[in-house]
Protein backbone atom coordinates (compact mmCIF):
# COMPACT_ATOMS: atom_id res chain seq x y z
CA UNK A 1 0.00 0.00 0.00
CA UNK A 2 1.61 3.74 -1.00
CA UNK A 3 0.04 7.06 0.25
CA UNK A 4 0.67 10.41 -0.38
CA UNK A 5 2.53 12.36 3.24
CA UNK A 6 3.75 15.42 3.63
CA UNK A 7 7.10 15.80 6.62
CA UNK A 8 5.86 18.55 8.66
CA UNK A 9 9.32 20.18 8.83
CA UNK A 10 9.24 21.31 5.21
CA UNK A 11 5.41 20.22 4.38
CA UNK A 12 7.15 18.64 1.00
CA UNK A 13 5.50 15.29 -0.25
CA UNK A 14 6.33 12.23 0.06
CA UNK A 15 5.21 8.45 -0.67
CA UNK A 16 4.66 6.37 2.11
CA UNK A 17 4.64 2.80 1.26
CA UNK A 18 3.70 0.33 4.17
CA UNK A 19 4.82 -3.54 4.17
CA UNK A 20 2.60 -6.11 6.70
CA UNK A 21 5.81 -7.67 9.01
CA UNK A 22 3.20 -11.16 9.49
CA UNK A 23 4.96 -14.00 8.47
CA UNK A 24 3.82 -15.64 5.09
CA UNK A 25 1.97 -12.40 3.46
CA UNK A 26 1.74 -12.34 -0.45
CA UNK A 27 2.95 -9.67 -1.88
CA UNK A 28 2.61 -10.10 -5.77
CA UNK A 29 4.36 -12.85 -6.94
CA UNK A 30 6.96 -13.19 -3.86
CA UNK A 31 6.03 -14.69 -0.44
CA UNK A 32 8.04 -11.76 0.94
CA UNK A 33 9.01 -12.66 4.97
CA UNK A 34 10.00 -9.98 7.17
CA UNK A 35 13.74 -10.82 6.66
CA UNK A 36 13.41 -10.32 2.99
CA UNK A 37 11.17 -7.11 3.48
CA UNK A 38 14.16 -6.19 5.50
CA UNK A 39 16.61 -6.73 3.14
CA UNK A 40 14.84 -4.70 0.41
CA UNK A 41 14.80 -1.91 2.62
CA UNK A 42 18.57 -2.42 2.95
CA UNK A 43 19.46 -2.75 -0.52
CA UNK A 44 17.63 0.58 -1.14
CA UNK A 45 19.35 2.31 1.55
CA UNK A 46 22.70 1.69 0.47
CA UNK A 47 22.23 1.77 -3.39
CA UNK A 48 21.98 5.86 -3.75
CA UNK A 49 21.66 7.50 -6.86
CA UNK A 50 20.24 10.25 -8.46
CA UNK A 51 18.16 7.90 -10.44
CA UNK A 52 17.11 5.76 -8.29
CA UNK A 53 13.96 6.36 -5.86
CA UNK A 54 15.10 7.94 -2.60
CA UNK A 55 14.82 6.49 0.51
CA UNK A 56 14.21 8.94 3.17
CA UNK A 57 13.59 6.91 6.22
CA UNK A 58 12.14 4.35 8.35
CA UNK A 59 9.71 3.10 10.71
CA UNK A 60 8.57 -0.08 11.93
CA UNK A 61 6.35 -1.70 14.86
CA UNK A 62 5.45 -5.26 15.48
CA UNK A 63 2.94 -5.18 12.66
CA UNK A 64 4.20 -2.89 10.16
CA UNK A 65 7.34 -1.14 8.03
CA UNK A 66 6.99 1.84 6.63
CA UNK A 67 9.10 3.21 4.12
CA UNK A 68 9.38 7.10 3.16
CA UNK A 69 9.92 7.54 -0.16
CA UNK A 70 10.99 10.13 -2.44
CA UNK A 71 7.76 11.53 -4.36
CA UNK A 72 7.58 11.18 -7.94
CA UNK A 73 4.63 13.71 -9.62
CA UNK A 74 5.47 13.01 -13.37
CA UNK A 75 3.68 9.56 -13.59
CA UNK A 76 5.28 6.14 -14.69
CA UNK A 77 7.26 6.02 -17.84
CA UNK A 78 4.75 3.41 -18.94
CA UNK A 79 2.30 6.01 -19.52
CA UNK A 80 4.53 8.10 -21.54
CA UNK A 81 5.07 4.94 -24.03
CA UNK A 82 1.18 4.25 -24.01
CA UNK A 83 0.39 8.02 -24.65
CA UNK A 84 2.75 8.61 -27.45
CA UNK A 85 3.28 6.48 -30.71
CA UNK A 86 7.07 6.82 -30.28
CA UNK A 87 10.01 9.14 -28.93
CA UNK A 88 12.70 10.75 -30.62
CA UNK A 89 15.98 9.75 -30.30
CA UNK A 90 16.48 12.40 -28.09
CA UNK A 91 14.33 11.81 -25.79
CA UNK A 92 15.25 8.28 -25.85
CA UNK A 93 18.17 8.71 -24.59
CA UNK A 94 17.80 11.07 -22.17
CA UNK A 95 15.59 8.24 -20.26
CA UNK A 96 17.88 5.57 -21.28
CA UNK A 97 20.91 7.20 -20.27
CA UNK A 98 19.20 7.33 -16.79
CA UNK A 99 18.07 4.33 -16.39
CA UNK A 100 21.44 2.59 -17.64
CA UNK A 101 23.60 4.93 -15.22
CA UNK A 102 21.25 3.60 -12.42
CA UNK A 103 21.56 0.01 -13.60
CA UNK A 104 25.23 0.14 -13.52
CA UNK A 105 25.17 1.82 -9.81
CA UNK A 106 23.33 -1.03 -8.89
CA UNK A 107 25.68 -3.89 -10.70
CA UNK A 108 28.47 -2.23 -9.43
CA UNK A 109 27.39 -2.09 -5.83
CA UNK A 110 26.09 -6.16 -6.64
CA UNK A 111 22.64 -5.63 -6.67
CA UNK A 112 20.20 -7.18 -9.28
CA UNK A 113 16.92 -5.32 -9.63
CA UNK A 114 15.56 -8.25 -11.90
CA UNK A 115 12.36 -6.54 -12.51
CA UNK A 116 12.92 -3.73 -14.77
CA UNK A 117 10.00 -2.96 -16.67
CA UNK A 118 8.27 0.60 -17.77
CA UNK A 119 5.97 0.43 -14.57
CA UNK A 120 9.17 0.71 -12.33
CA UNK A 121 10.50 3.60 -13.76
CA UNK A 122 9.29 7.22 -12.58
CA UNK A 123 9.38 10.53 -13.98
CA UNK A 124 10.02 12.73 -11.14
CA UNK A 125 8.53 15.85 -12.19
CA UNK A 126 8.46 16.86 -15.51
CA UNK A 127 6.33 14.93 -18.63
CA UNK A 128 8.67 15.91 -21.42
CA UNK A 129 10.88 13.16 -21.50
CA UNK A 130 13.56 15.41 -23.80
CA UNK A 131 14.35 16.96 -20.50
CA UNK A 132 12.96 14.86 -17.45
CA UNK A 133 14.76 12.49 -14.40
CA UNK A 134 13.58 9.75 -13.93
CA UNK A 135 13.77 6.76 -10.93
CA UNK A 136 13.95 3.28 -10.75
CA UNK A 137 11.40 2.22 -8.36
CA UNK A 138 9.98 -1.06 -6.39
CA UNK A 139 12.48 -3.53 -5.13
CA UNK A 140 10.36 -6.17 -4.61
CA UNK A 141 12.54 -8.99 -6.62
CA UNK A 142 15.92 -6.99 -6.19
CA UNK A 143 18.63 -8.96 -4.55
CA UNK A 144 22.59 -9.36 -4.09
CA UNK A 145 24.25 -11.04 -7.07
CA UNK A 146 25.89 -14.34 -6.53
CA UNK A 147 28.12 -16.46 -8.08
CA UNK A 148 25.97 -19.13 -8.41
CA UNK A 149 22.62 -18.18 -11.60
CA UNK A 150 19.12 -17.23 -10.05
CA UNK A 151 16.77 -19.57 -10.62
CA UNK A 152 13.65 -17.68 -9.63
CA UNK A 153 11.25 -16.50 -12.69
CA UNK A 154 10.00 -13.35 -10.88
CA UNK A 155 10.05 -10.77 -13.70
CA UNK A 156 6.87 -9.81 -16.17
CA UNK A 157 7.26 -12.52 -18.78
CA UNK A 158 7.15 -10.00 -21.55
CA UNK A 159 10.31 -8.52 -20.14
CA UNK A 160 12.38 -11.69 -18.87
CA UNK A 161 15.37 -12.31 -20.96
CA UNK A 162 15.68 -15.95 -22.50
CA UNK A 163 17.68 -17.15 -19.28
CA UNK A 164 15.06 -15.92 -16.98
CA UNK A 165 12.32 -18.49 -18.35
CA UNK A 166 15.39 -21.35 -18.02
CA UNK A 167 15.32 -20.29 -14.54
CA UNK A 168 19.22 -20.01 -14.67
CA UNK A 169 20.35 -16.29 -15.23
CA UNK A 170 22.25 -13.43 -14.15
CA UNK A 171 22.55 -10.04 -13.64
CA UNK A 172 22.75 -9.59 -17.27
CA UNK A 173 18.41 -10.02 -16.88
CA UNK A 174 18.67 -6.14 -16.09
CA UNK A 175 20.40 -5.34 -19.16
CA UNK A 176 18.30 -7.26 -21.47
CA UNK A 177 15.17 -5.29 -19.53
CA UNK A 178 16.82 -1.73 -20.56
CA UNK A 179 17.40 -2.94 -23.92
CA UNK A 180 13.43 -3.70 -24.17
CA UNK A 181 13.02 -0.47 -23.21
CA UNK A 182 14.92 1.55 -25.55
CA UNK A 183 12.81 -0.67 -28.11
CA UNK A 184 9.25 0.53 -27.01
CA UNK A 185 10.33 3.80 -26.82
CA UNK A 186 11.91 3.75 -29.92
CA UNK A 187 9.26 2.63 -31.47
CA UNK A 188 6.11 2.05 -29.22
CA UNK A 189 5.69 -0.98 -30.02
CA UNK A 190 5.06 -4.34 -29.67
CA UNK A 191 3.06 -3.53 -26.17
CA UNK A 192 1.52 -6.67 -25.10
CA UNK A 193 -1.93 -5.78 -25.97
CA UNK A 194 -1.44 -4.41 -29.65
CA UNK A 195 0.55 -6.95 -30.32
CA UNK A 196 -1.94 -9.49 -29.61
CA UNK A 197 -4.69 -7.53 -31.52
CA UNK A 198 -2.86 -7.18 -34.21
CA UNK A 199 -1.59 -11.11 -33.89
CA UNK A 200 -3.96 -12.88 -31.84
CA UNK A 201 -1.45 -15.37 -32.34
CA UNK A 202 1.45 -13.63 -30.28
CA UNK A 203 0.51 -14.92 -27.15
CA UNK A 204 1.06 -17.61 -24.59
CA UNK A 205 3.40 -20.18 -25.59
CA UNK A 206 4.55 -18.59 -28.75
CA UNK A 207 5.20 -15.18 -27.47
CA UNK A 208 7.74 -16.79 -25.04
CA UNK A 209 8.92 -18.96 -27.99
CA UNK A 210 9.50 -14.94 -29.96
CA UNK A 211 11.04 -13.81 -26.46
CA UNK A 212 13.37 -16.78 -25.97
CA UNK A 213 14.75 -16.55 -29.39
CA UNK A 214 14.96 -12.90 -29.68
CA UNK A 215 12.74 -12.60 -32.08
CA UNK A 216 9.73 -10.21 -32.52
CA UNK A 217 6.84 -9.83 -34.43
CA UNK A 218 8.26 -8.79 -38.64
CA UNK A 219 5.65 -5.43 -38.31
CA UNK A 220 8.21 -4.34 -35.41
CA UNK A 221 9.95 -1.30 -37.40
CA UNK A 222 6.55 -0.65 -39.44
CA UNK A 223 7.03 2.53 -41.26
CA UNK A 224 10.32 3.80 -38.58
CA UNK A 225 13.30 4.55 -39.65
CA UNK A 226 16.47 3.47 -37.11
CA UNK A 227 20.37 4.47 -37.66
CA UNK A 228 22.80 1.73 -37.77
CA UNK A 229 24.12 3.11 -34.42
CA UNK A 230 20.93 2.43 -32.29
CA UNK A 231 20.18 -0.78 -33.48
CA UNK A 232 23.77 -1.82 -32.75
CA UNK A 233 23.43 -0.66 -29.74
CA UNK A 234 20.05 -2.74 -29.43
CA UNK A 235 21.64 -5.39 -30.60
CA UNK A 236 24.08 -5.42 -27.61
CA UNK A 237 21.19 -5.49 -25.14
CA UNK A 238 19.41 -7.73 -26.29
CA UNK A 239 21.79 -10.23 -27.33
CA UNK A 240 20.11 -13.79 -26.77
CA UNK A 241 23.03 -15.19 -24.75
CA UNK A 242 24.03 -13.79 -21.70
CA UNK A 243 28.10 -13.91 -22.57
CA UNK A 244 27.13 -12.11 -25.70
CA UNK A 245 25.33 -9.04 -23.59
CA UNK A 246 27.24 -6.21 -22.78
CA UNK A 247 27.52 -4.64 -19.68
CA UNK A 248 25.40 -1.38 -18.26
CA UNK A 249 28.79 0.92 -18.76
CA UNK A 250 29.59 -0.73 -22.23
CA UNK A 251 26.42 1.23 -23.34
CA UNK A 252 26.42 3.87 -21.81
CA UNK A 253 30.08 4.86 -23.62
CA UNK A 254 28.64 3.79 -26.98
CA UNK A 255 28.14 6.25 -30.27
CA UNK A 256 24.59 6.86 -30.14
CA UNK A 257 24.54 7.23 -26.33
CA UNK A 258 27.46 9.84 -26.73
CA UNK A 259 25.61 11.87 -29.49
CA UNK A 260 21.95 11.75 -28.37
CA UNK A 261 22.59 12.01 -24.66
CA UNK A 262 21.38 16.09 -23.41
CA UNK A 263 24.27 18.04 -23.14
CA UNK A 264 25.02 20.92 -21.52
CA UNK A 265 26.16 24.37 -23.35
CA UNK A 266 29.75 24.70 -24.18
CA UNK A 267 31.65 26.36 -21.81
CA UNK A 268 29.37 27.01 -19.07
CA UNK A 269 27.09 29.82 -21.09
CA UNK A 270 23.68 29.85 -20.82
CA UNK A 271 21.55 31.29 -23.59
CA UNK A 272 18.55 32.54 -23.05
CA UNK A 273 15.70 30.36 -23.76
CA UNK A 274 17.83 27.23 -24.54
CA UNK A 275 17.68 24.28 -22.28
CA UNK A 276 20.66 22.87 -20.35
CA UNK A 277 20.27 19.98 -22.39
CA UNK A 278 20.35 21.37 -25.64
CA UNK A 279 22.62 19.51 -28.49
CA UNK A 280 23.55 21.40 -31.81
CA UNK A 281 23.02 18.41 -33.38
CA UNK A 282 19.66 18.26 -32.79
CA UNK A 283 16.92 19.32 -35.57
CA UNK A 284 13.68 20.11 -33.50
CA UNK A 285 10.91 19.76 -37.16
CA UNK A 286 12.07 17.00 -39.67
CA UNK A 287 8.48 17.02 -41.34
CA UNK A 288 7.35 14.88 -38.92
CA UNK A 289 10.35 12.03 -39.16
CA UNK A 290 11.62 10.34 -36.08
CA UNK A 291 15.25 11.12 -37.22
Amino acid sequence: MIRLVTAKRNERFHACKQHSLRDNVAGGRLIRSPETIKGQVNILDRCRHPNIIKLHEVFMNPVWIYEILEYCSGGRLYDAIVAAERHTARETANVMYQLLSAVAHLHTRKVCHRDIRPEHVMIKDNGLLTHCEIKIIDFATACEIKKVPFTEQLAMPYYASPQVYEKKYTYKCDIWSCGLILYLLLLGYPRLRTANQMNPRLMGPVLQSFLTEGVFSPIEEYKVFLTDDVLSILDQLMATEENERCSAEAALSCDWMRYQKPQPPALGIFLEGVPLNFNPGEAEDRAGMLY
